[in-house]
């Protein structure tokens, strides 16, 4: 499955046509790995990687133009911190790390990162989502990968720097 669109150090244009086109393929990723949940085999894993990465592509292109992020960052990917759970049909929930850098330092940072999507039953589609990232409390870059002083327990922030909702 390729999801692959524009991400990483490779900037595209936000737009809405994108988007939709790109939710499509992001819907049959998120699908694919509804199909194997529960098997703790390698398909599911590879199939969980693949919605994580479409999901990181979705937030970097949905960043782009944000004065907060700026235009030299990049969204790398989002590291689950566990099994996303199943709230219905369909619709998935995941907690972990959205990993990013910046054009120049060649650094890395990560920020917490909460998820949840839904998908048509019928169609390719994104229903819903919910997509936050940033601890509002410590801002945005503080911490650079892998020196989170909390590992993986760390828990979900008082308030996001960023909230991105599709209803």
């Amino acid at each position: 499955m390729r999801l692959r669109l524009c991400s990483g150090k490779r900037r595209c244009k936000t737009n809405y046509q994108w988007i939709k086109e790109f939710e499509s393929k992001l819907a049959q990723a998120i699908r694919a790995y509804l199909s194997v949940k529960g098997l703790g085999n390698d398909v599911e894993q590879r199939r969980l990687q693949w919605a994580a990465q479409g999901i990181a592509i979705l937030v970097g292109n949905l960043l782009q133009g944000d004065e907060t992020w700026g235009q030299s960052r990049w969204v790398d990917t989002v590291s689950p911190s566990s099994v996303p759970e199943v709230l219905g049909p369909g619709h998935i929930a995941l907690d972990g790390l959205l990993i990013f850098g910046q054009i120049g330092p060649r650094s890395q940072w990560w920020e917490p990162f909460y998820g949840s999507l839904q998908i048509s039953e019928t169609s390719d589609e994104i229903v819903s989502y919910e997509l936050k990232l940033g601890d509002a409390a410590w801002g945005l870059g503080k911490v650079r990968y892998n020196e989170h002083p909390k590992g993986w327990n760390w828990s979900r922030p008082e308030k996001w720097i960023f909230v991105f909702s599709k209803p």
